[in-house]
């Protein structure tokens, strides 16, 4: 595999929606990926494509007539978790996802259980399809990885939400740097370890797209990988988009 493959979005991409097409359509979904989250309050459906790395949604304090956003939605299970919280309150939650499987097997499964304060969009995390300072909060779970430009996708977290909004994101982080070998191989990339950030990387990027407050909530060791030259952990954290901004 040549640098240009790793630089090259479009291959990276392809990658990752290939994947998570076959997980879209598979009846139960593999683990070779992150580690799911159990949402048992959720439709089954949802719960059998769960392949995130942490429990973003939990961290959430729901208010009345919020708008929640979950990017990289997947089949929905942190959607459909978020809008339990949500209906009691007249809130929202949507979901975006780049996969087109993916987003119809959620719309099927919110129709199916008659979820009416839920909605999916088909769209990318550095372009979301939503208005301007829309969003009260932008979840997301084992997903920033696999985004090939990570600053202009939290630019476009900044841009959704309203001021004093924020986001709070379970994603894989890399505690000693990732090889160049998997960094160069797609597959790696769409398996959520090749585009790993540093916790100082991932600092930077919050920092130069505006946000303050930066805060760690949970951080464990994620093993799913059996390459010894790998040393990874599931890391939650948080960040604000300031008022007046």
């Amino acid at each position: 595999m040549t640098n240009a493959g790793r630089s090259d979005p479009t291959v990276l991409k392809l990658a990752i929606d290939s994947k998570y097409s076959q997980e879209a359509t598979a009846s139960k979904s593999s683990s070779s990926c992150c580690c799911g989250s159990d949402r048992s309050e959720v439709p089954s459906d949802a719960q059998s494509v769960s392949l995130g790395c942490g429990s973003p949604v939990s961290y959430v304090s729901f208010r009345e007539g919020m708008t929640l956003v979950d990017l990289g939605c997947g089949g929905g299970i942190d959607v459909f978790a978020a809008a339990d919280k949500l209906r009691p309150l007249n809130g929202k939650a949507i979901g975006i996802d780049s996969t087109i499987k993916m987003i119809a097997r959620a719309r099927r499964t919110a129709s199916q259980n008659n979820y009416t304060n839920v909605e999916f969009r088909l769209g990318e995390i550095e372009n979301l399809p939503i208005e301007k300072e829309t969003v009260d909060v932008v979840t997301s779970n084992c997903v920033i990885n696999l985004v090939p430009d990570k600053l202009r996708a939290f630019q476009e977290i900044y841009r959704v939400l309203k001021q004093g909004g924020s986001m709070t994101i379970s994603d894989i982080i890399a505690k000693k740097p990732v090889p160049d070998r998997i960094k160069k191989d797609p597959e790696k990339w769409s398996e959520c370890v090749s585009g790993a950030l540093s916790i100082e990387e991932l600092k930077a990027l919050l920092l130069e797209s505006g946000f303050i407050d930066f805060k760690i909530l949970e951080d464990s060791k994620w093993d799913k990988t059996e390459d010894q030259d790998l040393e990874l952990a599931s890391v939650t954290f948080y960040a604000l988009k300031p008022k007046g901004s």
